[in-house]
């Protein structure tokens, strides 16, 4: 159990090699299970939370709740061999890159199973740190953040409500590099970018799925989400996806309550307003009961993406557990 852990420190005069040379994890546990982490917040760190298993077959009940992490070197959260885990209403931003390496906010790879990544703000940059990192790599194929990174192997794996802001191909990213994954389901999710923001390296924020190896199969439902694109592999003939939008690199038509070109990422607004073409637009698929602010979804007309707009229409049975676990269908 750790709670309310407060680490790191990040100097207005630090250099980039400074921050490169000298971050340290802030939580970092190795063939452990049964850990919460829930409150902590850090600042100049390599990653925030990192688990691994050290040969352990499967790490059961990893749990990082409600964490906040701020300038970060590595990943903010990475889950090895962790299964029936959670990784939910953390708040990671500013995430440092070089010329030649990107970094994964969240990942979640390598025989993972029964997971919920749900709730989480992911904001790679922020106007504090582009003009510093971003500019001289603007561009460059391979440079930048990824949102949730699910390496093969997973089975079960749920991404709901997830507010994200990254700027390299695969915001959310689907691999079989680990092998095959099947039962994944990644809904109502508020993927964006904005090509106009000099921070931004890539153009899109894209929901996608990748077979690198022959034979790997990815079974995946993607609903719901709002995005720049979702891109299916060609051979990938399981997945399943309905009821997306998609605005490639401008969300300006998308209705979202503040929107400006140009606009830092952690400043947008993506709320939806009464008027947007996402609201009471989601597919009847399974969704979650709730949304990315813990208020309760109707069980007809539902949103798009991670906020579900106001509605009076709920069911007088409606059943909301803690964690959202239960998805309805």
């Amino acid at each position: 159990l750790v709670l309310g852990t407060s680490t790191g420190d990040a100097p207005a005069d630090w250099s980039m090699e400074d921050w490169n040379s000298t971050t340290v994890n802030a939580i970092k546990t190795n063939r452990a299970q049964n850990v919460h982490v829930q409150g902590c917040s850090g600042v100049g760190v390599n990653y925030g939370v990192r688990m691994t298993n050290g040969g352990l077959t499967t790490a059961l009940n990893l749990n990082v709740i409600g964490n906040t992490f701020r300038y970060l070197n590595s990943d903010g959260v990475m889950f090895e061999y962790a299964s029936q885990s959670t990784i939910r209403d953390n708040e990671f931003y500013d995430f440092y890159v070089t010329n030649d390496n990107h970094v994964d906010m969240v990942v979640n790879y390598k025989n993972v199973w029964n997971n919920l990544i749900k709730g989480n703000r992911l904001i790679s940059t922020t106007t504090a740190l582009r003009d510093i990192v971003h500019p001289q790599y603007k561009g460059t194929e391979g440079v930048g953040t990824t949102g949730v990174h699910l390496g093969g192997g997973n089975t079960g794996t749920v991404v709901v409500n997830n507010v994200i802001h990254a700027n390299y191909y695969g915001t959310i990213a689907l691999l079989s590099v680990e092998g095959s994954s099947y039962g994944v389901y990644v809904a109502n999710n508020t993927v964006y970018n904005d090509a106009s923001w000099p921070g931004d390296i890539n153009e899109e924020a894209i929901i996608s799925t990748t077979i690198s190896a022959t034979g790997d199969t990815i079974q995946a439902y993607i609903v719901n989400n709002i995005a720049s694109n979702v891109i299916i592999d060609t051979s990938d003939i399981w997945t399943k996806e309905a009821g997306n939008s998609t605005y490639g690199s401008d969300f300006t038509t998308a209705g979202f309550r503040y929107w400006v070109d140009d606009g830092s990422p952690a400043d947008q607004d993506v709320r939806l307003t009464s008027g947007s073409e996402n609201t009471d637009t989601g597919t009847l698929v399974r969704y979650p009961y709730d949304d990315f602010a813990g208020d309760p979804r109707p069980r007809t007309s539902w949103d798009r993406g991670a906020y579900e707009r106001w509605s009076a229409d709920y069911p007088s049975d409606q059943n909301l557990l803690a964690d959202s676990w239960q998805l309805d269908g």
